[in-house]
């Protein structure tokens, strides 16, 4: 693409008035020698240096195709170029110009930055390390850990980093090109060797002498353990454990003397500690020791009570882990008169006797006697003694459990007899109730009768025992008394493996229940669970991109539940949260800045896409006319015409570069939403920029301003020419440019550029097509066609506009077949809109004869090329017309006939192409 500026019209001006004194043409005509690059190493750090013979001093040179483009020039050496392969225009003072293709190497891509981590070996500990490997880049690298680190180190060329604390480490890596990326890690805390108690048992040994046995867990070995027992005399034991078993597991025992005093209660406490410092504690109560009343109504129709009056009586029953007293303990009951009722060996439980106050238990062993007094109580009528509201038990929104509290030791039923219709579930299903609905086999000596989702409205409940007694209660249960939740999830985006999901749990349920949330990622799943009293908070951090699902599911700490019909707790309601994390982009900037001219210079403004990175970013301009540091504003003042390489740096410390050719402000393509047919609706909108204003000249003469017009409803008076002008204002530098549309109805037309010529001319063994345009604002590039046979043609060469008024090009054609070749210009407008050029036949003479028989072939016909006896080994192809190579077949020297097989071949039009010492010779055949 060739570029135009008026402080070159003016050199060149001067340049052309004195060619009348120069010679012109050249006695050697111009042409441009290979042209001798240097690999772009870094993202835009190639060289291009361009030598010419011939020609008429002094010489324009210009990049007018490539990834990126130049404007003219009087320097030979083209700098900060971009891997690729570029066109260069050479222009000499008697207005010659001359195209040459060039390819400038490299493979260069951004740093990737790969830490290994190595946690502390303890919590707190600051003997952690981290190596920073890295992909990509251009070595030698320098390693960084920069603010916000718990730890930071300046540039280093080590990739280690040691004596490190665990914390959230911001790590940047810098190129030898000057690129850096910053990656946030975190390097978790040691691990503290978690453990627990697997048992603590407590044994008799002798009247006054007592083992503890225990056993501990190790979740993560960290020896060595240090016990510490501690009795309720003050006295301290300690044990140093050095290993553990195959199981990962410590066994021990600590042997002791205590002499309990009766109806005390003090602590053994035992302390266990690992060389992190993580500690488990247990304790035993001895009052243990001590009888004390337990009361059990017995199950029948007597109304009788049972007491026990030691958990640890040696029987059949008692608590099995520890062993209080020797092996024969007796129980003696004596009644309120003094009277021995009855002994027991080994069992203190009682029953049967009536109900009286000033009852005796003597407990006596091998080593001691004690005795506790009680009252045998009278066991009282069945009656529904009240009732209360859970909704924490409950995992159905919009439903609490009701508890009915029952003075009964029998089983019995309870019938619900009547009660609101139905219940409306979360997600919309409809449980309809049963009246009379009865729960039978229930047992009414637990802590209470619980039903379970139960709704809003007047209910009566009637309660049976087996025995014929019952009692009813009627209750109302409110929206108040319902279990209500809600669960929400929002992301917070961060940098590389940095983004969040922050969830929030509301419930009424209270403190008793749990809310769980679940989460399913994209390569894993887990689960997250607190109590709380609520609402409640939480995250998950450190998240890479992907999908997650995020189950709130209700749960519930519940007592024995009973149903009614159709209902069963299995059956939780659930919320899902899907939350989409987007993969991280580096950051980048729109390729075309917004541009103000000023003078003899440039503002240009940075248009940072905010779709990637993560905002705040920063700006510097690394080479070309002028280099500037780091700033936070994306606008640079008083930039001359020529290619600048840009930087931009994104919160996450990661940068992106690329180069910029500054030139001047150009109107973007007009894009077209909905209809423009006479009645529709349309919208007319160029791309909003927040340094551009636009104003719409349309064919009645108003004005309109914005970046859109919209028309509703399409009429008459809307059509015909719109007039667009664009206003750049960047920190008080203004510059205007302005465009033109053609709408019809059901049509907007870019109006077109004029084509002034188009031709071409053999050099030496190519083909070189010149052509020159006017008005070619609203053109976007040109494709140069070439056809065998002047009927099918194929693409050959994409070439860009220069976005000028007038603008000159070449395109050249290094392989061009013997014979007469066709060629076209296909012209693209911005809005896609393709016209093309006159035909042009130029003829390339070639010493390739070709004859093809037959050219219309069917199923399996083989084909017979005869061509001129070759003087070197040459090949014949067959190939689709836009190049595709179906068969590839050689010919010896001094052949002058070949037969292909062509039964593999679908249906179409096809080329076979005789190359012979470089010459290329083709005709067309047809299969059907």
């Amino acid at each position: 693409m060739r570029y135009f500026v008026p402080s070159l019209y003016a050199c060149l001006l001067l340049l052309f008035t004195h060619a009348a004194s120069a010679q012109c043409p050249a006695p050697v005509p111009l042409s441009i020698n290979p042209v001798v690059t240097t690999e772009s190493r870094c993202q835009s750090s190639g060289t291009a240096t361009v030598q010419v013979t011939g020609g008429t001093a002094p010489f324009i040179y210009s990049i007018i195709a490539g990834p990126a483009l130049s404007p003219a020039q009087s320097s030979n050496v083209f700098q900060s170029l971009q891997s690729g392969s570029y066109t260069v225009q050479v222009t000499d003072n008697c207005g010659t110009s001359r195209t040459r293709t060039f390819v400038v190497s490299g493979s260069y891509a951004v740093p990737e930055i790969y830490p290994d981590l190595q946690s502390p070996t303890c919590p707190g500990n600051q003997d952690g390390s981290m190596t920073v490997n890295v992909l990509n880049g251009r070595a030698p690298f320098t390693y960084a850990l920069v603010s916000p680190s718990p730890v930071t180190a300046p540039p280093q060329a080590g990739n280690q980093f040691t004596g490190l604390p665990a914390g959230a480490y911001s790590v940047q890596v810098t190129d030898s090109c000057g690129n850096f990326q910053t990656r946030t890690v975190t390097l978790p805390d040691g691990n503290p060797g978690s453990f627990w108690f697997n048992y603590f048992d407590l044994y008799y040994e002798n009247c006054d002498s007592f083992s503890i046995a225990y056993s501990i867990g190790l979740g993560y070995v960290k020896l060595p353990y240090t016990a510490t027992l501690t009795l309720p005399d003050g006295n301290v034991l300690t044990h140093v454990l050095t290993s553990s078993n195959a199981a990962n597991a410590i066994l021990d025992t600590f042997h002791f003397r205590y002499v309990h005093q009766r109806y005390t209660s003090r602590q053994i406490t035992l302390n266990v500690v690992n060389s992190c410092g993580t500690a488990v504690t247990n304790n035993y109560d001895t009052h243990t020791f001590n009888m004390w009343t337990r009361s059990q109504l017995i199950p029948d129709c007597s109304k009788q009570y049972r007491y026990t009056f030691d958990p640890y009586d040696n029987s059949e029953t008692a608590t099995p882990s520890s062993r209080l007293h020797c092996n024969t303990i007796t129980y003696t009951l004596v009644s309120p008169a003094g009277l021995v009722l009855t002994t027991q060996t080994n069992n203190s439980t009682f029953s049967g006797y009536p109900a009286g106050n000033g009852y005796r238990v003597v407990r006596e062993d091998c080593c001691m006697k004690d005795t506790i007094q009680f009252n045998w109580a009278t066991a009282p009528d069945f009656k529904i003694l009240g009732y209360n509201f859970h909704r924490e038990y409950v995992t159905r929104d919009g439903t609490t459990v009701v508890r009915l509290g029952i003075s009964s030791a029998n089983t019995g039923s309870v019938i619900i007899a009547q009660g609101p219709p139905s219940v409306t579930y979360r997600n919309g299903a409809v449980h309809t109730y049963t009246y009379p609905d009865t729960v039978k086999d229930i047992n009414f000596y637990n802590s209470g009768v619980y039903l379970h989702a139960l709704t809003a409205g007047t209910w009566k409940v009637i309660a049976m025992d087996t025995c014929g007694q019952k009692d009813s209660v009627t209750f109302t249960i409110t929206q108040a008394n319902l279990r209500h939740d809600t669960f929400s999830a929002t992301l917070k985006r961060g940098c590389i493996g940095a983004n969040k999901i922050i969830w929030n749990a509301t419930s009424n349920m209270g403190s008793a229940g749990n809310l769980s949330a679940f989460v399913l990622t994209p390569g894993a799943s887990g689960g997250f669970q607190w109590s709380t009293s609520f609402a409640d908070t939480d995250s998950l951090v450190n998240l890479s991109s992907g999908t997650y699902t995020l189950y709130y599911q209700y749960t519930a700490s519940i007592p024995i539940i009973y149903h009614l019909q159709g209902m069963s707790y299995a059956i939780q309601d659930t919320i899902p949260v899907t939350v989409v994390v987007p993969p991280y982009a580096q950051p980048a900037f729109a390729l075309s800045p917004a541009v103000a001219v000023c003078g003899g210079s440039r503002t240009v403004a940075l248009l940072p896409d905010s779709t990637v990175g993560v905002a705040p970013y920063q700006y510097r301009i690394t080479s070309g006319a002028v280099t500037t540091p780091m700033q936070s504003n994306p606008v640079f003042a008083n930039l001359p015409i020529g290619t600048y390489n840009m930087l931009m740096a994104d919160a996450c410390g990661n940068s992106y570069s690329r180069n910029v050719s500054i030139d001047s402000l150009r109107l973007t393509t007009i894009a077209t939403i909905g209809s423009t047919c006479q009645g529709g609706t349309a919208t007319l909108s160029l791309p909003a920029n927040p340094y551009y204003t636009y104003s719409w000249q349309t064919p009645n003469g108003n004005t309109v301003t914005g970046n859109t017009i919209t028309l509703n409803p399409v009429t008459q008076a809307d059509t015909g020419r719109y007039l667009i002008t664009v206003t750049s204002n960047i920190d008080g530098c203004t510059d205007t440019r302005t465009s033109a549309v053609q709408l019809n109805f059901c049509s907007t037309v870019t109006l077109p550029l004029t084509l002034l010529h188009f031709n071409g001319s053999r050099q030496g063994n190519n083909i070189v097509l010149q052509w020159q345009t006017a008005d070619e604002v609203n053109t976007s590039h040109f494709i140069v066609e070439r056809s065998e046979d002047g009927v099918h043609f194929t693409a050959l060469q994409k070439v860009n506009t220069s976005g000028i008024e007038t603008g000159n090009y070449s395109a050249t054609d290094y392989r061009p077949m013997a014979g007469k070749i066709s060629y076209r210009l296909q012209m693209v407008d911005k809005d896609g809109k393709v016209t093309y050029s006159q035909i042009i036949t130029i003829k390339n003479p070639g010493n390739n004869t070709l004859t093809v028989t037959p050219r219309l072939l069917t199923g399996n016909q083989e084909v017979k090329v005869n061509y001129t006896a070759t003087t070197q080994p040459a090949y014949i192809q067959i190939t689709s017309i836009d190049g595709k190579v179906y068969l590839t077949q050689t010919v010896t020297k001094g052949s002058r006939q070949t037969t292909l097989a062509t039964g593999r071949l679908p249906k179409g039009n096809y080329l076979v192409v005789f190359v012979n010492n470089g010459v290329r010779t083709a005709l067309r055949v047809v299969k059907w």
